[in-house]
């Protein structure tokens, strides 16, 4: 750890002091390349907490502009189903199979999955697919059957809200712990930015036909492209901008 000074989260009361260095001082594991410490400390230490009046386990927080402020959080989206061009897939694989070392999984989720993905495991004799995420999950049935249930198809262009299920804990009879039934939120994470990639690139290649057609009607009469269409276009893009904070100037920059 080194002497700059950063902030520091108690983290029995949540209050935040500065510090230089912390007693035993548990650091990340960057990349997750080293073993992974099962009770999952990492980048803590312990410090005087003056709300607490004690010696208390502290969050230690990287500065804003550190390389690593949010590194924490990148693997933890990576380790649960988002890509990352710096790893390659027998990378991810081992990143994904460290992160789940030692956490209590939740028995009541509902993931979802590539059908064509969970076909071509169920026509190989495999009886498990990999879930967005990233956790494995059994199949008890042919997907492509009529009676299977497709949760998540790579043609499918929709959004996909959260299902409701009862306000109700379960008890998982292997660890004694209580789960509620949900939709898992990495997998709706994952669908959601790929359906945003899909849709983009959707975005880009009817944009630049439009524009093509809109340079190819600058000259001449009739107008194949009306007044109103590029009102409409007009109105389209500048709420668009606004949304996003951008005025034409800045656009043309």
């Amino acid at each position: 750890m080194s002497d700059r000074e950063r902030q520091a989260i108690c983290c029995t009361c949540g209050t935040v002091r500065t510090c230089k260095r912390a007693r035993n001082h548990r650091e990340e594991n960057y990349w997750l390349n080293q073993p992974v410490d099962l009770d999952w400390h990492r980048e803590t230490g312990d410090l005087k907490c003056a709300e607490c009046c004690r010696v208390t386990t502290h969050a230690l927080l990287h500065p804003e502009g550190d390389w690593a402020v949010d590194h924490a959080e990148m693997m933890q989206c990576v380790a649960t189903g988002n890509s990352h061009s710096r790893f390659n897939d027998r990378q991810l694989s081992e990143i994904r199979a460290k992160y789940r070392q030692g956490l209590p999984r939740n028995p009541e989720l509902h993931h979802f999955w590539w059908t064509s993905e969970a076909k071509e495991a169920w026509d190989a004799g495999r009886r498990t697919v990999t879930g967005l995420c990233g956790e494995t999950m059994k199949i008890s049935r042919d997907p492509g059957g009529p009676s299977a249930s497709s949760r998540a198809d790579k043609r499918d262009d929709s959004q996909i809200a959260p299902k409701r299920f009862r306000d109700q804990e379960y008890e998982d009879p292997e660890t004694g712990l209580w789960w509620a039934e949900v939709d898992c939120v990495d997998c709706l994470r994952v669908w959601h930015l790929e359906l945003l990639r899909q849709r983009r690139v959707l975005l880009a290649e009817k944009t630049t036909e439009f524009l093509a057609a809109l340079l190819a009607d600058k000259s001449g009469y009739p107008k194949k492209i009306d007044l109103q269409t590029v009102n409409s276009l007009i109105e389209a893009i500048d709420q668009a901008q606004q949304h996003l904070g951008v005025t034409t100037q800045d656009a043309s920059k």
